[in-house]
């Protein structure tokens, strides 16, 4: 046992003072990664910041790739590091890239949907003339474009 941890000393002694801070700058990634883990389950209400860190995710994911094929070139141990902190989190990254099914087919013709969506502002009824009345000149044109069209669903805002 005491030569284990002897020789773990004497290899992390050999390491360059570099290789160190890389090794550090690894280690602070991975933790950032493996909080940006947790940000879909804790809640903003409970705790806001970790949801800042959740959005830090496709940086941090590619951060640790860089790290990882830095180490794959160095040293090939420390790749384990980001190589473990990336598949305890594989299934968010398969929630961040979406690899689409290319064997299903698009809907017939019949089955679009036409939808609009048109701002408003209240139909115009607060749109007053000098002489204090109402116009409902903006309204009527709102009309008349949807009359001239079919849609299926109409928001409007």
């Amino acid at each position: 046992m005491k030569k284990a941890v002897k020789k773990s000393k004497k290899a992390i002694k050999a390491i360059p003072f570099a290789l160190k801070i890389v090794l550090f700058l690894n280690i602070l990634a991975i933790l950032g990664l493996l909080l940006a883990y947790t940000a879909p389950k804790i809640s903003p209400a409970d705790f806001w910041p970790i949801a800042f860190v959740g959005l830090l995710y496709p940086f941090l994911v590619l951060i640790n790739v860089v790290f990882l094929i830095f180490w794959l070139f160095t040293k090939k141990r420390f790749a384990l590091l980001s190589a473990v902190a990336l598949m305890v989190g594989f299934t968010h990254l398969l929630n961040l890239i979406q690899i689409k099914d290319i064997r299903k087919e698009l809907p017939d013709s019949g089955t679009n949907i036409r939808f609009l969506t048109y701002s408003v502002r209240n139909f115009g009824l607060y749109n007053y003339h000098p002489n204090r009345e109402l116009n409902f000149s903006y309204r009527n044109n709102i009309f008349r474009y949807l009359n001239e069209k079919e849609y299926d669903i109409i928001a409007f805002q």
